[in-house]
């Protein structure tokens, strides 16, 4: 009788130890452990220079700037006018005009800064617009081959 005791509290006992080992989930049957990542957030974007004014066929060089992470920090260059590289630089179209030119986080992408761009058409200097042209003296008489001052 004292063996037959034994051997159900041994059987009581494996019980016991299987139904905490699958509970604890050490032997793989048990409940998946879950790890969320939180992907970094990009806070802010800027983009330099703030404007820009092109010759027709010019070149500048934009820079970008994500605040708020520390690693991931890249940006992908759209522009409605010209073409922008992944090195940042920017290529004016041969015809006049205005655009944009946007940077777009990589890490956030909700997170982007457009900037305008002002083409000047081909002989015009870059970032000038002629409005008028001013005469001075407004009027004059001259000796032929004379000056007027």
């Amino acid at each position: 009788m004292n063996l037959l005791r034994e051997t159900r509290v041994l059987a009581i006992l494996c019980i016991v130890a299987s139904a905490a080992l699958w509970a604890s989930g050490c032997v793989g049957v048990g409940a998946a452990k879950s790890s969320t990542t939180t992907a970094p957030s990009a806070t802010s974007n800027v983009v330099s220079p703030a404007t820009a004014a092109v010759a027709a066929s010019g070149q500048t060089q934009f820079t970008a700037s994500i605040q708020g992470v520390t690693s991931g920090n890249s940006v992908t260059w759209t522009a409605t006018v010209g073409t922008i590289t992944k090195t940042e630089m920017f290529t004016a179209p041969a015809k006049g005009g205005t655009g944009t030119i946007t940077a777009t986080s990589v890490v956030d992408p909700t997170k982007s800064t457009t900037v305008a761009v002002t083409v000047a058409a081909a002989g015009q200097p870059s970032g000038s617009t002629v409005t008028s042209v001013i005469v001075s003296p407004a009027s004059g008489a001259s000796i032929t081959g004379g000056t007027v001052s």
